[in-house]
């Protein structure tokens, strides 16, 4: 019950546009960031994200989900160069197979989510974009060479 509460007040906040203030005062502060940031990134709201990721950073330190966070923050804002190399450092980090697999698939949907909001088409690209271009594959590979052991 506890945590229900907890968990609709993060979002009471969140909605009325203090998510800084529910990170502030919500414990255990990692769900807190962890609801926030979903939230955030599904409402596309960059600034406040990027303020949510500076809060969090000196708790996070090299933690491989906070990394993917980042590299999904990057893609709302924009920067798709910073993102892809977000999301290697986090892939690299991250050391639980399973893990990988799902930062694989949850990194590839923004991308394609991204492609749906820029209305381009199979084959599309935009010059500069490395999320257009980008070469995921020897990621699977390397994952499913993992998965071996």
């Amino acid at each position: 019950l506890r945590n229900r509460f907890r968990w609709l007040y993060v979002n009471a906040l969140m909605k009325a546009g203090r998510p800084l203030q529910a990170y502030g005062e919500v414990t255990p502060t990692k769900d807190t960031f962890n609801q926030l940031a979903t939230l955030l990134i599904t409402a596309r709201k960059a600034a406040e994200l990027e303020e949510l990721l500076t809060a969090h950073r000196p708790h996070a330190g090299e933690d491989p989900a906070f990394l993917l966070i980042e590299a999904r923050a990057r893609i709302v804002a924009g920067r798709p160069t910073q993102a892809v190399a977000r999301f290697r450092d986090a892939y690299d980090k991250q050391t639980v197979v399973e893990q990988k697999h799902w930062y694989i698939s949850n990194f590839v949907r923004e991308m394609a989510e991204r492609r749906q909001r820029l209305g381009l088409i199979r084959n599309d690209h935009v010059i500069g974009c490395p999320l257009c271009m980008a070469d995921l594959l020897p990621i699977d590979t390397a994952v499913e060479e993992n998965s071996g052991d």
